[in-house]
């Protein structure tokens, strides 16, 4: 039934039950942070450790890409809460078949 509905919306293209298949899944989220100076290093840090990308930085502020599995994700958001979130976005998982291995 779920299908169905997903199925029904406009913005989506095609739907696919990964449940018995072989896939890969992410999630991508967005941070804007706001560390005092002095932990403005360490954010940065966390970052790097977690594949992060820096895609726009303000005087006091940085928004930070990162994509990975739903724990890596609830990891990261969790660390980085006590330098301030200003605000996210999370996409929710995406995913894709994995290829079968040729013998």
């Amino acid at each position: 039934m779920l299908l169905v509905f997903l199925n029904k919306l406009i913005d989506v293209i095609k739907v696919v039950d990964f449940m018995e298949i072989d896939h890969v899944e992410r999630e991508m989220v967005l941070i804007k942070v706001s560390p005092r100076k002095e932990d403005r290093i360490e954010v940065l840090k966390l970052a790097e450790i977690f594949r992060g990308r820096i895609i726009d930085s303000g005087s006091s502020t940085f928004t930070i890409e990162t994509t990975g599995d739903e724990g890596k994700i609830n990891a990261f958001i969790e660390l980085i809460k006590p330098f301030g979130i200003k605000e996210f976005v999370r996409t929710g998982k995406v995913a894709i078949a994995r290829e079968k291995a040729k013998k």
